[in-house]
């Protein structure tokens, strides 16, 4: 068994007997995904909101296959990525909508069909949704608004990238930064997009090729 815990009164959240895991907070909220044993057995997204329910875990994900890496903003919106049998696409829920009793309405982003290309590794910031799209060794980057922030509107998906291989977006005030391959040039480079100020431009000097694991906040970027 694996549980979720936090620094609230010292407590553990969660203890059934199945995993709960890859804990995420922001703001006082925390999503992670567990094994649902009255659906299946399957994993889902679940959401404390301690303005909400206190400690109570509520479901956020009622699809009947997998849902795993929950990622959550400042205001309250969740996003994961979920197996519709064959791979995963990526989805999202307006967590503030969540109730003990009552899911959020759930929106699915991606329609990918057969096992390739998945979408996995969901970020969200700002209500933005950035994750990579495809399989093996290759890999693109997309992102998507859902039009949830103030002065946004629903955009996309939109692909960044269309070739080689590029992975693990991070996104911070609309900024995305990934680790990409490109033809010609060895190792791998640090990469930004402004979404604000459109225009993609590598980062990492090729001097220096093999850049991976970006972060950003705060337009401070950071990677190894």
């Amino acid at each position: 068994m694996v549980s979720i815990s936090t620094s609230y009164g010292g407590g553990q959240l969660t203890s059934n007997g199945y995993a709960d895991m890859y804990p995420q907070t922001t703001n006082g909220k925390i999503v992670w995904w567990g094994n649902d044993p009255s659906d299946g057995g399957d994993r889902d997204i679940y959401l404390i909101n301690p303005w909400v329910a206190g400690l109570t875990p509520m479901k956020i994900s009622t699809n009947p296959f997998d849902d795993e890496m929950p990622e959550i903003d400042d205001d309250g919106i969740i996003t994961w990525m979920g197996s519709d049998g064959n791979d995963f696409e990526i989805w999202w829920a307006d967590g503030n909508l969540a109730t003990p009793s009552q899911s959020p309405p759930q929106h699915q982003i991606t329609f990918n069909s057969g096992t390739y290309p998945s979408d996995i590794a969901p970020q969200i910031d700002d209500g933005i949704i950035v994750w990579m799209s495809g399989g093996g060794n290759y890999w693109n980057i997309y992102w998507y608004d859902t039009g949830t922030a103030p002065g946004h509107t629903v955009t996309g998906p939109n692909a960044l990238t269309i070739a080689n291989d590029h992975r693990y977006p991070q996104i911070d005030d609309g900024k995305i930064v990934w680790a990409g391959y490109q033809w010609g040039i060895p190792g791998y480079r640090i990469w930004l997009y402004d979404i604000n100020s459109p225009g993609m431009q590598p980062i990492s000097p090729p001097t220096a090729p093999y850049g991976d694991a970006p972060q950003i906040d705060n337009g401070k970027i950071a990677w190894q």
